[in-house]
């Protein structure tokens, strides 16, 4: 049975809760609201394959 990892991340101006959810044996992940900080989200994947980005929700502008 795989084994997932889950990761809260704070990005952006609104500190915005983002997920990274990963399978530890494919490392594979899916980004949940991720925002508008792609360079930090992008720093924190240490060495996995985003295969999907799914945003939940809007924020007004």
């Amino acid at each position: 049975m795989a084994r997932l990892s889950i990761q809260k991340i704070h990005v952006g101006q609104k500190d915005t809760n983002c997920y990274v959810v990963a399978c530890t044996d494919t490392k594979e992940a899916v980004v949940i609201d991720a925002g508008d900080d792609a360079p930090k989200i992008m720093s924190q994947l240490d060495g996995l394959s985003v295969k999907w980005i799914v945003f939940t929700h809007a924020h007004p502008g």
